[in-house]
């Protein structure tokens, strides 16, 4: 039994601890996690309630916090039947167990015991009597099962040792969990990834209390932190993944003393070469390059597939062209031929007198012939033929001829090497161009008063074409230009095939027009 005040009681019995106040048992009271044992000795201890079981080790009891601990064999003690208990004026704690004595030492910071020794360790085990134990001075009475012991306080106990730990083997397991093989414990092993699944076994050598020695471990690579403290001392790592690890366990004394030096054993778990660096770099590049190749091969495709379709288009569209310009040269040429002749004919056969008559049959005349003169031009551009620069200045000179022909002006067409051939000119270059031109000549010839007129190609700049036509006219203001000269007209034409048109003119000194187009543009 055991006194907690004037009129409080805790009594231990065979299933456990009981209340009594005012000497009436308390139903329903039960100490927090207290296992249902029998009571063999128990005592107050500073705040702490001290209660020593049969087979449940020491329980202690924190009476303001209510905080539970239990200590058994796990924790060094001897044996877990507590008989007696006693503490001596320095705190310690003495027991008398099932298997000897015991002595532990109180930590106020964590409220928690450690055992310091086992006393009598070296003698015969004796079983200690039930609650006959007794501290007086520095002194401590204990009666066994062979004989009375006295304990002296005030023997300064040396403390044993720390544990040494170290490893004892490093096998490799099968998957059923077979041995497979030792490792040679060196400083370093290279294992293949097939062979990640390893049993680490430890031993920490201490003499005092061999079974109570206790292990924490961390397998660097793996774990961040030591595991909590254990009694077992084989560790299995199944299935490791690929990597470099370091394996290391510290012992650890029943009275909290560290092993001063961690055991540690290396290893690397070599990885597959389908998981290597290396491997997984070139797989990428191959990868980017695969995607870059089938890209390419659509790209390539598409190209040849438009180009195609292009080609195609111009194939039917030169087709077209050819047979309307065939159309046309037959249906209308002679048509307008036919108009020629009918007023001829018409023309003959009325009577000289009648002049007025006469004149309306040579404006028929001269207008079927005019329109005649102009579908020459249309017929021209639509011919597939035309499509190329030299075949466009030669119209031009064609056209120059016709239009100072019979006229007391000089034309000159500067000579063009043949290569030009080979600058292809969309149809409506071609057209636009002979156009152009052909406004100004008629428009030198109306207004120019001009003895000279020149026609050149500018090669100067290679990545452009240049067409300039030259007169020593009269000239005109240029920024006064009207529309009677057909310079809007000119203008618009320049603008529709993205050429730019430069006109110097001054009073008296003759006229210069440059029509200058880039050569990338005709490609488009």
């Amino acid at each position: 039994m055991l006194s907690l005040g004037r009129d409080s009681i805790l009594i231990g019995t065979q299933n456990g601890v009981m209340l009594a106040v005012n000497k009436k048992i308390v139903s329903g009271f039960k100490l927090k996690s207290f296992p249902a044992t029998a009571v063999y000795s128990m005592i107050r201890y500073r705040d702490l309630l001290l209660v020593g079981t049969d087979d449940s080790g020491l329980y202690t009891w924190d009476m303001t916090t209510g905080a539970v601990n239990i200590y058994n064999v796990d924790d060094g003690l001897k044996a877990n039947s507590i008989y007696s208990l006693v503490a001596d004026e320095r705190g310690r704690l003495w027991m008398g167990t099932g298997k000897g004595i015991n002595r532990m030492q109180y930590d106020p910071a964590k409220k928690t015991f450690w055992v310091i020794d086992n006393i009598g360790s070296k003698e015969p085990v004796v079983e200690a009597n039930q609650n006959a134990i007794m501290h007086r001075g520095h002194e401590v009475w204990i009666s066994t099962t062979k004989a009375v012991m006295v304990y002296n306080t005030m023997t300064k106990m040396v403390p044993a040792p720390p544990p040494h730990v170290f490893i004892k083997s490093v096998q490799l397991m099968k998957e059923d969990g077979e041995k497979r093989s030792s490792i040679d414990l060196n400083d370093w092993a290279e294992l293949k990834h097939n062979q990640n699944h390893l049993s680490i076994s430890f031993l920490g050598v201490y003499l005092k209390n061999p079974d109570a020695v206790s292990y924490q471990y961390k397998l660097v690579g793996l774990d961040s932190a030591f595991s909590s403290p254990m009694r077992n001392n084989v560790v299995n790592y199944p299935s490791l993944p690929p990597g470099t690890y370091t394996f290391k366990v510290k012992a650890i004394s029943p009275d909290g003393q560290v092993s001063p030096k961690m055991a540690s054993f290396s290893f690397v778990i070599i990885p597959p070469f389908y998981q290597t660096f290396t491997f997984r770099l070139l797989a990428i590049i191959f990868l980017v390059l695969l995607g870059f190749g089938v890209q390419n091969l659509v790209h390539q495709r598409k190209i040849k597939r438009q180009k195609a379709i292009e080609a195609m288009k111009r194939e039917e569209k030169l087709k077209i062209r050819q047979q309307t310009a065939e159309d046309f040269h037959d249906d209308l040429g002679n048509k307008l031929t036919r108009i020629t002749v009918l007023s001829e004919i018409l023309n003959a056969k009325i009577d000289k007198e009648q002049a007025d008559q006469r004149g309306i049959v040579d404006q028929i005349k001269q207008n079927a012939a005019s329109l005649y003169n102009g579908t020459k031009d249309i017929l021209w551009a639509l011919d597939p033929k035309s499509d190329n620069l030299y075949e466009t200045l030669n119209h031009i000179r064609e056209i120059g001829i016709e239009v100072f022909h019979d006229v007391s002006v000089d034309f000159e067409f500067a000579a063009v090497d043949e290569d030009i051939q080979l600058v292809k000119l969309p149809m409506e270059y071609s057209r636009n161009i002979t156009m152009i031109f052909k406004e100004l000549l008629n428009n030198i010839l109306k207004h120019a008063d001009a003895g000279q007129v020149v026609f050149e190609l500018d090669q100067s700049d290679k990545n452009a074409i240049a067409l300039r036509v030259t007169d020593d006219g009269k000239g005109f203001d240029s920024s006064a230009a009207h529309r009677g000269r057909g310079i809007n007209n000119i203008n618009a034409r320049a603008k529709r095939i993205n050429a730019s048109l430069l006109i110097n003119s001054e009073t008296g000194k003759g006229t210069s027009v440059t029509l200058k187009f880039s050569k990338n543009q005709l490609s488009n």
